[in-house]
């Protein structure tokens, strides 16, 4: 059980039509971290303790708009299927999001949780679409980034997310209404409580020169959406001193690397053998695998290669723009609940 969920390959959950391999082409979902409020770096809350959700939502170029529902419940574990809720969500927040910055929610965890059964998180993500939810749950988003005022107890524990849609922004309920956008992305999170009989979750480490292009570190940039579609090769603002030089159309297709320390993980005993695992995304051009994953031992992995033959509108693109400025994104977590993630970009010339 963990409490941090990368939706792709082989770490999928219920999910509806995510593009298969590491290309980003719509708006999609690589984990939900949840963080105590009072102890950012830890993954596990205890009975009582405030807790922040935040989604990381990817696009292929600027985010665009999104319902959400988020909902929170006490975990019911079903050894042949599925978790589900054991009682009516005690949380539940839904809306439509447009602001530029992350979407985040809080709440408390009930005083009375029982840390030998957890809680189970859920909900559902519609790219440019508000989220209809039929028997009794919220039936219109309200402000962004706003809670719900509808009564969580009138949201049924049971198979709530099947009854989940995406509509258009402003459809109206008629059969004569436009065909919906695409199906709801959902998910379902199991979350470990400190008190279990369990390691308690902690979110792994991100040192800033984790990450190496050939054998150099590969410095973060001052990234921004204009970026994303615009070219990039004359804007030098987007880059710290030397990182042009980090560009494929100067350095070929660099392989990528990982530094990533033992002593900067999560401090666990040894019983506990911190496994990270790390999933590529990039949003232009080709990851040669998925996953990387770090046994504790392990301070770096053998390279992948970034390829940047693409196809045949990406290729239309890239020679009309001149250049293009290519994002990766890096998704990780533990195997006790932790999840972070990074990003870096480079710049392709044809």
């Amino acid at each position: 059980m963990v409490s941090a969920l990368l939706l792709g390959g082989g770490l999928s959950a219920c999910s509806s039509d995510l593009t298969p391999g590491v290309a980003l082409t719509r708006l999609r979902l690589l984990g939900v971290r949840l963080e105590v409020e009072a102890e950012p770096e830890r993954a596990s809350p205890a009975p009582g303790e405030r807790v922040r959700v935040r989604p990381r939502l990817v696009a292929p170029r600027a985010m665009p708009p999104y319902g959400y529902l988020i909902l929170a419940c006490a975990r019911r574990p079903i050894p042949t299927g599925a978790d589900a809720c054991a009682a009516p969500p005690f949380f539940l927040a839904s809306g439509f999001h447009e602001a530029a910055e992350g979407l985040e929610v809080a709440f408390d965890v009930p005083a009375d949780s029982d840390p030998s059964r957890g809680l189970l998180l859920a909900g559902a993500f519609c790219e440019r679409g508000e989220l209809d939810i039929a028997d009794g749950a919220p039936g219109s988003p309200v402000e962004a980034n706003g809670p719900s005022p509808a009564d969580a107890e009138a949201v049924a524990a049971a198979d709530v997310l099947g009854n989940i849609r995406c509509r258009s922004v402003g459809e109206a309920e008629s059969p004569e209404a436009p065909a919906p956008p695409p199906s709801p992305q959902l998910w379902v999170l199991p979350v470990r409580l400190a008190g279990a009989e369990v390691p308690v979750g902690r979110h792994p480490a991100v040192p800033d020169d984790w990450l190496l292009l050939g054998e150099a570190p590969w410095p973060r940039t001052d990234f921004d959406e204009a970026a994303a579609t615009e070219p990039c090769a004359e804007r030098t603002e987007l880059f710290e001193a030397g990182v042009r030089a980090w560009s494929v159309a100067e350095a070929g297709n660099p392989e990528i690397a990982f530094n990533y320390p033992a002593e900067l993980r999560a401090a666990l005993t040894p019983e506990e053998r911190v496994v990270v695992s790390v999933a590529h995304f990039s949003n232009f051009g080709r990851l040669d695998r998925q996953f990387t994953v770090f046994a504790d031992t392990e301070a770096a992995d053998v390279p992948f290669d970034f390829n940047s033959t693409r196809g045949p509108n990406e290729e239309e693109r890239l020679a009309a723009a001149g250049s293009i400025f290519v994002r990766f994104e890096f998704a990780l977590r533990d195997p006790f609940g932790g999840f972070s993630w990074d990003t870096r970009a480079l710049c392709l010339s044809p």
